[in-house]
């Protein structure tokens, strides 16, 4: 694993589930990275499950729930159950690329 995405994370940073709230895309690919990267070669109960994403503009909001990877479902016979949820960079990559080079909205942080 390349030290320059896990050097982000201090020790014992493992989670079930990841929640992000960020305004830039480059924030969002970067999370994305650093999510798939500790997917990778650690003890099953320490693998990242599920990443929250949260997102907003002026008037509008949204949340979208992904899986890291594959996660075995119950089989039933009320829903059809999904083993994968997109990322959310993978998912909207190309809206997130292009939203940012047209929006012209300043950062939640600078209220």
């Amino acid at each position: 694993m390349p030290k320059s995405v896990l050097g982000k994370l201090p020790d014992h940073a493992s989670a079930s589930i990841y929640i992000s709230c960020v305004d830039t895309v480059a924030a969002r690919f970067e999370i994305a990275e650093i999510i798939q990267e500790i997917s990778y070669g650690r003890f099953y109960h320490n693998q990242p499950k599920y990443w929250m994403d949260f997102g907003n503009s002026k008037n509008t909001g949204q949340v979208l729930l992904s899986t890291v990877g594959e996660i075995k479902q119950q089989k039933s016979e009320q829903y059809e159950t999904v083993a994968q949820l997109p990322l959310v960079t993978e998912e909207f990559g190309d809206f997130l690329s292009q939203s940012e080079i047209t929006d012209d909205t300043p950062s939640c942080s600078l209220a």
